[in-house]
């Protein structure tokens, strides 16, 4: 074809032949209404997928784009409907041979027409769980179907009267079990089922097709659980602490927090346990502590060995009430740092502070105010020293040590007097009185220019 400015060159036409496609529609086979939105998947002569489409509102589909050859085609829906090749073959859960299916041949890029499917819903299985004891419903158990080789096939969760339903299962043998941590879990039908159990010992729950399997209930005993109360022992307020659970061997177990200064630690085995109080917030300085009473100052395992605690007993279906804390305050220590001759406070520095056994390296800071104060509170029990370390004027252990050049490397560190915190102390007026240092000024000339 020549093209010529300011020429039309008309009479350039195709004629185009439209490729092949197969239509059919998909319906409910025990209610005949049309099924929408299922999927509906062409093959070729080998089983490979080429091409997939969705039903219309109507169960109505259409395929197209399709060459001359031969095809299967399948139509099912995930959710709700056993896979069904044409014609007529419902598959397995396992799948199935997709060149089983009934051929179809497209030929001439002609319409190929009523390649319809009638689908069967999946099964189901419902049933309920209540607590043994008590026999009330338990909301939030989780429930797992397995089937007949013991994979997992289904699961749900209970709802606030304890009823469940696991659909989506294709008609065979299955087995049923509970999973909550709070309890002693079992396979249907009353048998126990903790980790690693073996889901074919249960007994089997057989499913249909489009049909529900009901009364698949259980009833399921609580683990043991452990509660108590977390308070200040000056005054009684509750505080807020991280109660830490340990097993009779010393491995953390689980734990749970004290709002409102009560705690409740649930779903432990049978068997004997350690507590502890831990310090979870530096709105609460409180000291870690042992049940029963037994200090354990910076947690473990340096403040304390887990198993010299009281052991706490801890059957199933049991509250172990009244494991409680009565906690004592940690120490505080406070003072101000100010000029030697003018009494003015010194603003630009800072406050070490450090064990007395260590080797002298600061632990913690706290940089002076603009009144020259500083203050250290959340201190465990023990002997402490301080030094201030501050912008030109002489650095300083307390009490009354002065340092012959900048801290730490300029201090005679083992000079500090030892300052005790006790639990519950507040110590006040640790005070340091500081040189300002010497200054030496002059003017730098030009031999040149003067």
């Amino acid at each position: 074809i020549r093209d010529r400015i300011n020429v039309v060159t008309s009479g350039i036409d195709f004629e185009l032949q439209k490729w092949g496609s197969i239509t059919g529609t998909v319906v409910d086979r025990s209610t005949g209404l049309p099924i929408s939105s299922a999927d509906v998947f062409v093959y070729d002569a080998s089983g490979d997928a080429i091409k997939g489409a969705g039903t219309e509102s109507d169960g109505s589909f259409e395929i197209g784009g399709l060459p001359d050859g031969t095809y299967f085609v399948s139509a099912g829906s995930w959710y709700d409907y056993v896979k069904q090749l044409y014609d007529g073959i419902d598959c397995p859960a396992e799948g199935c041979d997709i060149t089983a299916g009934t051929p179809i041949v497209v030929s001439s890029l002609a319409t190929v027409t009523g390649i319809d499917f009638d689908l069967i819903r999946l099964g189901a299985i419902s049933g309920t769980v209540q607590d043994e004891n008590s026999g009330l419903p338990i909301q939030g158990v989780d429930i797992t179907v397995f089937d007949a080789g013991g994979s997992v096939v289904g699961s749900d969760s209970t709802d606030a009267t304890g009823a469940f339903l696991v659909g989506q299962l294709h008609s065979g043998t299955h087995f049923v079990a509970t999973t909550d941590e709070r309890y002693l879990n079992e396979l249907y039908d009353g048998l126990p089922c903790e980790t690693g159990c073996d889901p074919t010992t249960g007994t089997p729950v057989a499913v249909a097709s489009a049909t529900t399997t009901t009364g698949i209930d259980f009833a399921i005993v609580a683990k043991g659980s452990i509660t108590g109360h977390v308070t200040a022992e000056t005054g009684g307020a509750p505080i807020r602490m991280r109660v830490m659970l340990y097993d009779a061997q010393g491995g953390f177990v689980d734990s749970d927090i004290s709002n409102g200064g009560e705690y409740k630690i649930e779903g432990i085995d049978d068997g004997q346990y350690f507590v502890i109080a831990e310090r979870y917030s530096s709105s609460y300085p409180y000291l870690d502590e042992l049940y029963d009473d037994i200090p354990c100052w910076g947690g473990p395992p340096e403040g304390c060995v887990v198993t010299d605690g009281s052991p706490v007993a801890v059957t199933a279906a049991t509250v172990t009430s009244g494991i409680d804390f009565a906690l004592q305050k940690m120490g505080s220590l406070t003072g101000t740092v100010i000029e030697a001759v003018t009494g003015l406070p010194v603003e630009d520095g800072r406050v070490a502070i450090w064990e007395r056994s260590g080797d002298g390296t600061w632990s913690d800071w706290d940089s002076l105010d603009n009144s020259g104060s500083f203050e250290f509170d959340e201190l465990i029990p023990g002997e402490y020293a301080v030094a201030v370390d501050a912008e030109r004027h002489r650095d300083e252990v307390w009490d009354d040590k002065p340092c012959e050049a900048e801290y730490p490397e300029g201090c005679d560190l083992s000079a500090a007097t030892p300052i005790t915190i006790l639990p519950e102390l507040d110590i006040e007026n640790v005070d340091f009185t500081i040189e300002r240092l010497g200054v030496i000024g002059g003017i730098v000339r030009s031999v040149a220019s003067g």
